[in-house]
């Protein structure tokens, strides 16, 4: 995984750097994110990986298919294209999900937000959950996207996700952290 995220990252930070000069931001994040779901979905990786296919004709093959679902926007059209035929010709679309979330971790620093993830072991209300999001928001400093899930496998509590940040305040958490210091 380090490898590949090494190999990603010159081309997210040329992709940021593309979109926070034209102001497209929104318009990248979205094309990086649905060249991400399409490059993780295995007849594409088995495409994407076939030797005997040219890079010219994966390339094409790929913008065409996002021409035809009007996928460009006009500002980003022509370095959207450039971008897929250099990738393509570097072998690195299997890269684009680690672009993906580079980009998306750039363009979070830049805006000053971040992105959690709220696991939670039930249901919770949605004045449960602006609490949450004020005290991260508080606590991070940032304005806060919180991803609710629930987990049952908690019996209790939550758990929070950020990054390398773990806030585990479940009562599995907790069961798991008593048992190794009883052990120890």
């Amino acid at each position: 995984m380090s490898d590949s995220i090494t190999v990603a990252r010159p081309y997210a930070k040329a992709v940021f750097d593309l979109a926070k000069n034209g102001n497209t931001l929104n318009e990248w994040e979205k094309l990086l994110s649905y060249l991400s779901i399409m490059t993780s979905d295995s007849n594409v990786v088995h495409f994407i990986k076939n030797r005997t296919i040219s890079h010219n004709e994966k390339s094409n093959v790929i913008v065409d298919f996002l021409k035809s679902c009007n996928f460009f926007s006009d500002n980003t059209q022509d370095l959207s294209i450039n971008f897929v035929n250099v990738l393509a010709y570097y072998n690195r679309l299997v890269c684009v999900k680690d672009i993906y979330c580079l980009y998306k971790q750039y363009m979070n620093l830049h805006l000053g937000r971040i992105e959690v993830v709220v696991r939670v072991a039930c249901t919770i209300s949605s004045s449960q959950k602006e609490q949450i999001i004020d005290c991260l928001s508080r606590r991070f400093n940032k304005k806060v996207s919180a991803l609710f899930e629930i987990d049952k496998g908690l019996l209790g509590g939550f758990l929070i996700k950020t990054g390398d940040f773990v806030l585990d305040a479940s009562i599995a958490g907790n069961l798991v952290s008593l048992r190794t210091k009883i052990m120890m």
